[in-house]
This record gives C-alpha cells, structure tokens and sequence, in this order.
C-alpha cells in the first residue's frame, strides 16, 4: 500500500470515522474498571488517526513524501548524462588536481575534508536590501599554494521560508562539499548561499517590485558584487553557477537567462518556472498584471516559449513523483528546444530539502563541468 495511494488513505478516513463510534461502543460495554483506561488509549488513538489522516492527505497533494523509501531518506539515484561543451568548452574534476591542508570548523564536522563556514551581513548598493549571506570555503582556501587562486562560484537558494543558517544545516554542506573536493570528483569552488527571503514574512519570487524590494537585484547584482570584493574568486560568467530548490531553483534559472554575463550555468532542483502567486506575495500579482514586461521576464517558461535562449546550460532535476514541479519541469524543458537544458529525473523524490541534499554531489558534479577557475 503506497505512501500516496488513495487506498491508504480511504483505510485512514475509515478508521479515523469509525474511532468515535469505537468509543461509544466501548464506554457502553465495558464493565466500570475497564472504561476509563479504555477511553484514554481510544482518544489517543483517535487522535493520531486524524493527524495521520491529514497527514496522508496533504502529502497525496503536495508529494513531500512519494513512498515509504523516501519517507525513510531511501532514494535510489542514477548521475545525470553529460551535457555537450558549451562555447567556451568545460574543465572536468580530473583536469584539476588539488591538495588540501587541514581545516576545522564548529559549525561543520571536523576534519580536513570539512572546509569552513562564514556568515555575513551584507548590505546591497544597488537594492539596499539587508540581508544575510554564508559563504563555504573548500579545503585548503587559506593555503599558500592557492593565494593567487580565483575559485569558481557556486551561488546557492532555497525554497520559500527556508533561511540561509537552516539551509547550511540541513544541506549537511560541509559532509557533502568537502570529500567532493578532497577527492577531487569537483575542482574546488566557493558556495555562497544569500537569503532570498529577503522581504520575511512577504514572498518576493525574486523579483524587483517597483513599489517595494529589489530582490532580483539583490541576487543579480549587489550579492556577486560582494563576493568579488571580498573572496579570491573569478568575476567570469563561465565561473559563476545559480543553483537552487523549488522557489530557489527558480530564481537561479531566472538568473541564468536573464543576467548570461553573470551566471553561466545554474540548476533548477524541483523548481518553478513562473512565479507562484498567492497570499503571501502580497501585491505582486496587481504588479505583474499592470507591466506585463516585467511579468515575462519573470517567466522562465515564457522566456523558453517566445525567445530563442542564447547558450543555456541549465540542469533541471524533478521526479515524476514530485506534483509541484514535475509538470512544469517537462513543460520549460520542451519549450527551451535546446540541448543546454537537460531534465534530470530521479525516482522517488519528494518535494522536500532531503531530496536536495541527497543528489547534490550529482548536480554538482555537473556543474564543475562548466565552473572554470582562474
């Protein structure tokens, strides 16, 4: 019986119906001694029931949890097929040697092969936005032997709601980043993770509302400006990666397509390709209505559908599993027409942070492919 099967969930409304009429039946029945404990384990049992119920139901829609394996953090997983060189060509992990020294950190397990975490606040000149911004550094960083070293950039997001300490914590990016690096399956880069909830509790969609936050300005130009400024880092296109999952891995597509100068490649990890409007993003539905350019440009699948895209590389990972982004998934993927945008599909996959953290080291192995170092 699946996890999302309609079966398990008709057996629980069931269940949960016939709970009350079970504890009626017994407060009639049983004899004196026998009521009250009777009663207590009946109500209880009720009880998780209902939220078991609710529980199956909201994810039948949602597909946080596809089957008992992922619910388990069980996903079975096949690398993505390698993309052709772009213009510029592309630099695999075994092209770059690298030797790390050894780096500890509180916030990240210990050992060399962990890297370090750095966290900012940081103040964009052209948004004005405030926000936070940690910044992993890959073994060996400090090292003599990489001081004229510019690394590569990986820019990271999250999903709605999922802070930038919460995403460092529950993307364990120390215990997948560094042996990634250390062995050398990647050549070594910078991992940068802005908040994009940069307008809490109000949900930007990464956009610049001309009546309230720059936050596509915030994530195109003001938080790279940053890293340039203060990290050992490469300023070419072809070293900058957006990466994300859900809202995030739409903002980092939206990033790729309309700022190529900045961001040569990103990936999209169950993503959107429009903006999803609701109560939470305030005004920005009236916006969009009123300048329908800016509501365009704040369509990926609309970009794909109307213009040609000009030297995409954009990895697009969902699962047929994942109700919230499998469909749009296929639907940008199609209208790109273009080798440069690959679907990746792994089975299984919920809509959940887990399911990020466990194909990260595949999509970033796709990435390094593009990532260049100077």
């Amino acid at each position: 019986m699946g996890l999302t099967s309609a079966t398990l969930l008709t057996v629980l409304i069931a269940l949960t119906a016939a709970a009350p009429l079970l504890l009626v039946w017994s407060w009639r029945h049983l004899s004196a001694p026998w009521r009250a404990p009777a009663m207590v384990v009946g109500i209880v049992a009720a009880q998780l029931l209902a939220v078991a119920t609710v529980g199956v139901g909201v994810n039948r829609v949602y597909g946080f949890y596809p089957t008992w394996g992922s619910l388990m953090g069980q996903v079975t997983m096949a690398p993505p097929a390698p993309l052709p060189a772009g213009p510029h060509g592309g630099r695999t992990a075994a092209g770059l040697s690298f030797h790390p020294a050894s780096l500890r950190s509180d916030r990240l397990p210990r050992g060399a092969a962990a890297g370090t975490v750095r966290h900012f606040l940081v103040t964009g000149a052209s948004s004005h936005v405030t926000g936070r911004v940690a910044v992993w550094l890959p073994p060996g960083y400090d090292s003599p032997r990489w001081r004229h070293h510019r690394f590569p950039v990986e820019m990271m997001m999250a999903g709605a709601y999922s802070h930038v300490d919460r995403m460092v914590h529950d993307l364990a990016i120390g215990s997948v980043f560094g042996p990634e690096v250390s062995s050398g399956a990647v050549p070594p880069f910078i991992a940068v993770f802005p908040e994009d909830n940069v307008a809490w509790p109000q949900d930007t969609e990464c956009i610049d509302n001309p009546h309230g936050v720059k936050a596509f300005t915030w994530l195109a130009h003001d938080v790279p400006a940053w890293v340039e400024a203060t990290f050992r880092v490469s300023a070419s296109a072809r070293a900058w990666d957006a990466s994300g999952w859900s809202l995030g891995g739409y903002c980092a597509v939206k990033l790729q397509l309309l700022d190529a100068h900045q961001f040569g490649s990103a990936v999209a990890v169950e993503g959107f390709f429009g903006p999803e409007l609701d109560g939470t993003t305030g005004t920005l539905a009236s916006v969009l209505r009123r300048d329908p350019e800016l509501a365009h440009d704040s369509s990926p699948l609309w970009l794909a559908e109307h213009h040609r895209l000009v030297s995409p590389h954009v990895l697009v990972a969902s699962s047929s599993t994942d109700p919230q982004s499998f469909d749009g998934s296929r639907a940008f993927v199609a209208a790109a027409r273009s080798t440069g945008v690959q679907l990746y599909l792994v089975p299984d996959l919920g809509h959940t942070v887990d399911a990020w953290r466990l194909i990260l080291p595949q999509v970033q192995r796709w990435s390094s492919v593009f990532l260049t170092a100077t």
